[in-house]
């Protein structure tokens, strides 16, 4: 409770009747700040032993007027007149006792005092024991006896009792709170002037907790108040602008009465000024002027302000950047246990910013602030446990602070728990969970969250497969320029995948991460270009592409670069430059580069031929599980060239491709069991795999199936089946099928027979075969005697533009049409 001490005593309350002309002169002298006259009539009727004479001597002394300031002699003349049972001296006496000053800290004589000025009707004694009794200061705590001694008061229209019975009844103090007394208490005081009172008075008639209250009443009382002066009240007002609360808000009238407040050093509305200059709210933003208000309150002590200004200097806002100033004002609010500053000081000691770098100093103080529920010092605690950081690594007691940040609302805190859960070791893995937690942030607008969920929804982890889904959260992030998203949703467009696709879209998303240097989206890039996707091919911008990504270092486009070389795709041909780069990519691991070098061993070119050599490499990719690696390898094998000949391993390398889906492996596994080759003879066994090969557009084995058919071997034979095989691989440049196909067009079993497509069918196979062309080049020689050369040539022409097609099948039925109508 606040309490009127004798600095507020007015002399001419305790002189109001003076028994003297010259104790009456002293008093009209002293009331005109005529201290040396004062002194001089007051001085010697006190030493004469006038009370009244030393009660005004004593408070001379202790304001120092007229003389210096002196307690003790204050002190001194105040226990004269106490003795003669002068109830002002008693009170102001039992004040010196009360706070030690002048005399030793009696609060047993003060109590005393107070109690004998008291029962003599001083109101200002009075009201101090009823200070006493309220605060439990020097005895037992009794609202009772407090509010007995605060009504004696009151009665004769002493302010501060009446002040202080309204704040017993505002606060409950040893009764139920009674907002009515407290306001008709609080009302005695404001109409008399009391600020404190007027305050109050406002306060009670403030809205709160749903309760309905008198806006128009508070604003006036609480406006009154500020007006005269009190910085309580500048500051609420200051809190009724900025809110908007019983007036529209204003943030200019704002800062207008924060200012008011905090020039009289209220700490709060210092510290709320120091935030408006740093926001610009109701002022112009003035780094220098936020620095120098929350300095005042940080030098009062304020914590926050300590923190805040720490922060400034880290910065270099409004003061000269200074980590070794930030570290000392972080320290002085960790001291008082704040846990934005142990925080912030933790990030310091992690880093060796302002201090010698202490990982475990910095973990200790996230833990102090995390057990305040500290949010940021719940994440950081948890980094420190993932990546044991000052602690002993232990990814489930990371998880638990990630989880306790999260579910006070941290974004990134969520985003972390779920990629934790997504990418981290088996003991902690849940994809399940990891969406939960990435959905969460992913909603509130985090980047990496959105980026990994929409990952999780392209691979069904944790979630149904939903490449729409993932696609518009590739998007999300990737506006916000996650290198990642945009490589994934360039090749979501590229692909079709979740959206329509579209070459332009994804080459535009690709260049965005390229210009991020992501190596990926440089290398789809040059894929993009090489392929002649969205664009013109540009075989020289594609090796552009890929030497970029190259140099960075990343392998896949090593390979694709080293094959540039090799093929002389947008470079001259150079195979020393080729194997340099299949080399670089095969230190690194990379099993297509393997592939590769192992192609170039086997074939010779480049290096010398070494079929052993060509094993070896193929055998390092296909332990890794590369697919197209275990098929080189099984052929090997299969054929005894720099192995053994072992056709029980080659069909096992066979086998593990196959399993992989690898439609060359089904298709070498179709030819073993139809021919067999290692195994028993298994028509069934040789279908089944013919097919799963020929469903994925191996014509080797679509034209494989033709020939069952044709054949009738393991299966019914049926002509129109085996030509509509025969179509499928002829169509994809197979010389065999197209071989096998032109003579059902000179025999005209199963299709018209139409001797000058079957003669441009054998010229084309003449022309695909990559090994032998004997028999398509027999078959021709054997037509053309029987058609002519009339007929030759037009098979000929046939077969140039045919050539020239992007569609043998529909050029060949265009044809035949045309030749029926005929």
């Amino acid at each position: 409770m606040t309490r009127r001490t004798l600095l507020a005593l007015l002399l001419t309350t305790a002189l109001a009747t003076p028994a003297h002309a010259d104790l009456s002169d002293g008093v009209y002298a002293y009331q005109f700040d005529d201290y040396a006259q004062a002194l001089k009539e007051f001085r010697p009727l006190a030493e004469r032993g006038d009370a009244q004479a030393q009660f005004a001597l004593g408070t001379m002394y202790l304001d120092g007027h007229g003389v210096p300031q002196d307690d003790a002699q204050a002190a001194r003349w105040f226990r004269k007149a106490a003795d003669q049972g002068l109830a002002a001296g008693q009170n102001s006496l039992a004040v010196l006792y009360e706070s030690g000053r002048g005399v030793p800290k009696d609060l047993a004589l003060a109590l005393k005092l107070y109690g004998e000025a008291g029962v003599q009707g001083s109101a200002s004694a009075q009201n101090n024991l009823g200070v006493l009794y309220a605060d439990g200061v020097g005895v037992a705590q009794d609202a009772a006896l407090a509010l007995e001694w605060f009504n004696k008061a009151a009665a004769q229209g002493y302010l501060e009792a009446q002040f202080n019975l309204g704040r017993m009844y505002d606060l409950g103090l040893g009764m139920k709170p009674d907002k009515q007394q407290a306001a008709a208490w609080y009302r005695k005081a404001a109409t008399q002037g009391n600020p404190r009172a007027m305050y109050k008075l406002g306060m009670v008639y403030l809205p709160e907790d749903g309760q309905a209250g008198d806006e128009t009443q508070a604003l006036q009382w609480i406006r009154k108040s500020a007006d005269l002066g009190l910085p309580e009240a500048q500051y609420t007002l200051a809190q009724l602008y900025r809110q908007g609360m019983s007036m529209p808000a204003d943030a200019a009238q704002a800062a207008i009465w924060y200012r008011k407040a905090a020039d009289q050093g209220l700490v709060q509305a210092q510290v709320h000024l120091a935030m408006m200059y740093n926001t610009g709210a109701g002022v112009d933003t003035d780094p220098a002027q936020t620095a120098a208000w929350m300095r005042k309150a940080a030098e009062q002590g304020n914590a926050l302000a300590q923190d805040e200004l720490g922060y400034l200097y880290l910065q270099g806002k409004g003061v000269p950047q200074d980590d070794q100033l930030a570290v000392m004002w972080f320290q002085k609010a960790v001291d008082q246990g704040h846990a934005q500053a142990q925080n912030d000081l933790g990030i310091l000691y992690m880093s060796g910013r302002g201090v010698d770098k202490d990982e475990e100093q910095a973990a200790v103080l996230y833990g102090k602030a995390a057990a305040q529920d500290n949010v940021d010092a719940q994440f950081n605690l948890g980094r420190a446990y993932e990546a044991g950081s000052g602690v002993a690594q232990d990814d489930a007691t990371a998880i638990s602070w990630y989880r306790k940040a999260a579910l006070h609302g941290s974004v990134r805190a969520q985003a972390q728990l779920g990629r934790m859960y997504f990418h981290g070791p088996e003991a902690v893995h849940d994809d399940a969970e990891a969406v939960i937690w990435l959905r969460k942030a992913a909603q509130s607008g985090d980047a990496e969250a959105q980026f990994n969920l929409g990952y999780a929804y392209s691979t069904g982890r944790g979630t149904a497969t939903d490449h729409a889904a993932a696609a518009r959260l590739y998007q999300l992030a990737a506006e916000q320029g996650i290198a990642l998203a945009q490589y994934n949703l360039g090749i979501a467009f590229s692909a079709g995948l979740g959206v329509n696709k579209d070459m332009q879209k994804a080459g535009s998303w690709l260049t965005k991460a390229a210009e991020q240097n992501l190596p990926e989206a440089i290398t789809a890039l040059g894929t993009l270009y090489a392929e002649g996707r969205g664009r013109p091919a540009d075989p020289e911008g594609a090796a552009n592409w890929y030497e970029q990504a190259a140099n960075q270092g990343y392998a896949p486009a090593q390979v694709r670069l080293g094959w540039c070389y090799e093929t002389g795709a947008g470079r001259e041909q150079d195979y020393s430059q080729a194997i340099d780069w299949y080399l670089k990519a095969a230190d690194q691991g990379n099993t297509s580069a393997h592939v590769q070098l192992g192609l170039l061993r086997e074939s010779g070119r480049g290096m010398e031929q070494d079929h052993a050599e060509a094993a070896r490499l193929y055998r390092i990719a296909a332990d890794a599980g590369l697919a197209v690696a275990q098929v080189n390898l099984g052929l090997l094998y299969f054929n005894g060239r720099g192995v053994a000949q072992d056709e029980a391993t080659a069909i096992a390398w066979f086998k593990r491709a196959a399993m992989q889906g690898l439609a060359e492996g089904q298709q070498k596994l179709g030819y073993v069991y139809l021919y067999g080759q290692g195994v028993n003879r298994d028509y069934a066994q040789a279908l089944h795999w013919y097919r799963k090969a020929a469903d994925q557009g191996n014509a080797l084995a679509q034209n494989a199936i033709g020939l069952m058919y044709q054949n009738g071997e393991g299966v019914k034979q049926d002509i129109k089946t085996a030509i509509s095989w025969f179509r499928k691989s002829a169509a994809q440049g197979s010389a065999g099928a197209q071989n096998n196909l032109g003579r059902f067009y000179q025999s005209g079993k199963g299709v018209p027979r139409n001797l000058v497509v079957a003669y441009a069918l054998y010229t084309l196979a003449i022309t695909n075969s990559r090994t032998e062309s004997e028999i398509p080049a027999k078959n021709r020689q054997d037509l053309a005697m029987v058609i002519g050369s009339k007929g030759a040539d037009q098979g000929e022409k046939l077969a140039l533009s045919w050539a020239e097609s992007t569609d043998l099948l529909a050029a060949l039925d265009a044809y035949a049409k045309t030749v029926r109508s005929k």
